[in-house]
């Protein structure tokens, strides 16, 4: 059995295939899309299988007006003061904030993780995108990723965590593929329960 595996992915580098095909863990499984309401009064809900388990994704409006979003995982609620609060108030009343929310999984760990995107409705504008999953140690929702951390080059947003081949990217995500610019690569690091990054050519996301 090793022998064949053996050949199988000394084919692969013969033929020049990259080394990230070499590596498919990460795993889109399920979109959704929350529109905020315009009233405080309501909440949207959203609720994502991690097996025999659920994460819960609640949105609605604070007293204030402004956009919220809350992760909840087994009763567990994020502090307000790291939830994913938005403060964003578009001024046409037609438009609405819509959050993007992705479950990915890992295959090799079999953890789930959420890339959250907020996004103007009649828009092309977007903002940070967030990963996040559920910290079985600390026992809360935790943000792993979260993209205004990250250097872009002036002119460029880094706004979207995409899959590509198994391996997770954060980039400029416009027009159906990752536009021109620094793209990150992150890396799951099980010894240290935490995402590491490189930058990587943003070829490599094309190929």
């Amino acid at each position: 059995m090793m022998q064949g595996v053996r050949f199988f992915l000394s084919l692969l580098l013969a033929l020049g295939m990259p080394a990230a095909v070499l590596a498919s863990h990460f795993i889109p499984m399920e979109r959704a899309f929350l529109q905020i309401p315009d009233s405080s009064s309501k909440v949207v809900q959203k609720d994502f299988s991690e097996g025999k388990r659920k994460m819960h994704f609640l949105g609605g409006r604070t007293r204030m007006g402004s956009p919220a979003l809350v992760a909840v995982r087994k009763g567990h609620f994020l502090e307000q003061d790291s939830a994913l609060w938005q403060d964003i108030r578009p001024n046409d009343a037609n438009r609405h904030i819509t959050y993007s929310i992705e479950q990915l999984k890992d295959t090799d760990t079999g953890r789930f993780f959420y890339s959250v995107t907020p996004g103007l409705s009649h828009s092309d504008c977007l903002f940070e995108t967030m990963l996040i999953g559920y910290d079985k140690e600390g026992k809360k929702v935790q943000e792993f990723i979260n993209s205004k951390n990250f250097y872009a080059p002036h002119g460029v947003d880094i706004d979207s965590i995409m899959t590509h081949r198994g391996n997770l990217y954060l980039a400029k995500y416009d027009f159906g593929g990752f536009q021109d610019g620094t793209v990150y690569r992150l890396i799951w690091n099980p010894e240290k329960d935490w995402f590491g990054f490189e930058q990587v050519s943003p070829g490599e996301t094309r190929s």
